[in-house]
């Protein structure tokens, strides 16, 4: 079965180079397929070929599987290689208009939390730049071929607590069918610029002008280019909040919570850097809620990462911390396409967790609201949309297929969530509902 096959690659991910031998076992062509499709979705494919390539243990794996996985790895490295040129491109643009801004995620959380960029699917390029930069940096978006593609609102945003808007910006080209186009170099990379809007008392003020002041900025260099970022205590924060959105929306990439333990295991001493972490989350209950739930998954399914992490899991609410015992390692990896989730997914469990915040906390740590990413294949599907190649009876049997496979699986979550609702009523609380808390890390 692909889910024992996913269990042994995730305890190699886990282990250290000195490890035991790497026992796959057998498999069928069929599974090894279903595997890869889990490991593409996952982000975790290159990952797993690096770690089995530092235990000279690739003969674990058949001969065609490896050359697939060899295959993806020379692709993505010559992706990151053309994205590198554009992302040295675009930071110098944008420091010759006088631009402010901070490269979030990818190039920035190399090598902190990634060893080596060609080992991450990069999707795109994201920048937190000032309202009052937006027109100037669309100009240079323009000069380079890239056109606004899409513009989107937020009550809060990943990378801070203030309302916001994120705009994505896209060089003309066919967009992605398959979860292996993410590695090829041809793919499209587009760009996404967040904005800070005025908080909400009404100054118009933009609250980004604050963030990307100078001297809170972190000049970082790469492979002999530099750039800004946010400081490293948020940029922490800020991945560990990024992640929980997607996993309470059921979109999360293993491989994010891969990243954030392999940042925690190299830290481990850094008290300074933890005690910035700490005076983030401790004036924030429903940030602390959120690193404290990724840090504890992060734990669940990639072994323990850090000393100190279970400080942060141990503040969560009681009925939290047995959701994730109960559910939490599944709801990671039931989110990406190969596992055996069947007809009966996890998705609707996340109701247990809501039901113990109050609606404010709901809201702010977004357990409220249609996935973005399904807003945005549903607009794909409905809207008119750009001009393709497909038959008008090919679009119309693509839509359908699309409505009569969610609604299969939003009635197997149903049926899941009352399965389960006896068993998880079964267990008293200790607690009363969560209003807006929070207890202070040592």
């Amino acid at each position: 079965m692909p889910k024992a096959k996913i269990h042994a690659i995730l305890r190699v991910l886990a282990s250290g180079p000195g490890s035991s031998p790497v026992s796959l076992g057998d498999g069928s062509r069929r599974e090894w397929r279903r595997v890869l499709d889990w490991l593409d979705a996952s982000g975790l494919a290159l990952y797993f070929h690096e770690r089995l390539k530092e235990r000279n243990a690739t003969d674990a794996l058949p001969p065609e599987v490896l050359v697939q996985l060899d295959e993806r790895r020379s692709k993505n490295r010559e992706r990151v290689r053309r994205i590198a040129q554009k992302f040295r491109m675009l930071n110098d643009d944008f420091h010759q208009e006088g631009i402010e801004y901070a490269a979030l995620k990818g190039f920035s959380l190399v090598p902190e939390y990634c060893p080596d960029a060609s080992l991450r699917a990069l999707s795109d390029l994201d920048y937190l730049i000032g309202k009052d930069s937006l027109a100037r940096a669309e100009k240079v978006l323009a000069a380079r071929g890239y056109t606004l593609n899409m513009r989107a609102r937020f009550p809060q945003c990943w990378w801070t607590q203030h309302r916001g808007e994120e705009f994505i910006f896209s060089v003309p080209a066919s967009p992605p069918t398959k979860e292996i186009e993410q590695y090829y170099p041809e793919a499209p990379c587009p760009v996404e610029l967040h904005v800070t809007a005025g908080d909400l008392g009404g100054n118009a003020r933009s609250a980004a002008v604050s963030e990307l002041a100078a001297d809170r900025l972190a000049r970082r260099e790469w492979e002999g280019a530099g750039f800004f970022s946010l400081p490293e205590p948020e940029i922490f924060v800020g991945q560990a909040r990024h992640a929980f959105l997607h996993w309470a929306l059921g979109s999360i990439r293993p491989s994010w919570l891969y990243e954030i333990g392999y940042f925690l295991r190299g830290r481990q001493d850094e008290d300074p850097l933890w005690e910035a972490v700490n005076r983030l989350i401790d004036s924030d209950s429903p940030l602390a809620e959120a690193v404290g739930i990724m840090v504890r998954l992060t734990s669940l399914v990639f072994g323990q990462v850090h000393a100190k992490a279970g400080l942060w899991a141990a503040a969560l609410h009681p009925a939290i911390q047995r959701w994730l015992e109960m559910y939490g390692r599944g709801s990671v990896l039931e989110a990406c396409k190969g596992y055996d989730a069947g007809l009966f997914p996890r998705s609707k469990l996340m109701l247990f967790i809501q039901e113990h915040y109050s609606p404010d906390v709901q809201t702010a740590l977004g357990l409220r609201g249609r996935s973005p990413a399904a807003v945005r294949a549903l607009r794909g599907l409905v809207g008119p949309g750009k001009r393709t190649d497909l038959s008008k009876f090919d679009s119309v049997r693509r839509k359908v297929g699309w409505f009569a496979s969610r609604s299969l699986h939003h009635a197997g979550a149903n049926l899941r969530y009352f399965w389960e609702l006896p068993r998880w009523r079964g267990v008293p609380e200790s607690r009363p509902r969560l209003a807006v808390r929070r207890e202070k890390s040592a």
